[in-house]
């Protein structure tokens, strides 16, 4: 399965008139704002940057940067994903306030720069086999969820603690529901899929 996105990532709130004003969608995850950033509306906000043989991209236009202040966002990350079937690579920065950047870094450097935590996650037990006799089916009856003492436990990165596994591509129809631009579905602020190219 691939995985291919870039976003700007910042602690929430963000203006999200201005995100919907440029038609980019807004995830909302927890504390954060993930703003997927496709590649071409970067093009489209720097058609005159000229950087040599290298094509401009997320991490060496002033586009991002520019709509990340549009944004609201005082401190922000950028990430870029490329992978398929566990192959590729990612990419990532980090710009504070004070204008410490970290640049050429790992996504979960930036992510954890920016502040976001591992998190603990837990995996459901092994259902057990139905109680035998009258008294204990009684009892299983009340006895709805085990307590959480009882789960396996094991930590979470921080890409995954922002669920960003969860958002494998920029082509995602929950970025685009047509007729729904600037409209909230869940934890989306849908964005205009005309920003795509």
């Amino acid at each position: 399965m691939g995985h291919s996105i870039t976003a700007i990532v910042a602690p929430a709130p963000i203006n999200e008139a201005a995100a919907t004003k440029h038609g980019l969608p807004v995830i909302f995850e927890g504390a954060y704002a993930i703003v997927p950033l496709p590649i071409e509306y970067i093009w489209e906000l720097a058609p005159d940057e000229d950087h040599g043989d290298e094509p401009t991209g997320l991490f060496n236009s002033q586009a991002p940067h520019q709509l990340a202040r549009e944004l609201g966002m005082a401190v922000y990350a950028l990430i870029e994903t490329d992978y398929f079937g566990g192959v590729g690579d990612q990419r990532a920065s980090y710009h504070g306030a004070d204008g410490k950047d970290l640049r050429d870094v790992s996504i979960n450097v930036a992510l954890h720069k920016l502040g976001v935590e591992r998190t603990m996650a837990y995996a459901e037990p092994t259902p057990k086999a139905a109680p035998h006799g009258w008294l204990a089916r009684l009892r299983s009856r009340w006895a709805k969820a085990e307590p959480i003492a009882h789960r396996e436990l094991s930590e979470l990165d921080e890409f995954d603690s922002l669920n960003l596994s969860d958002y494998r591509s920029m082509e995602d129809s929950r970025f685009w529901k047509e007729g729904m631009q600037g409209q909230r579905v869940g934890n989306i602020l849908v964005g205009d899929r005309r920003v795509l190219g």
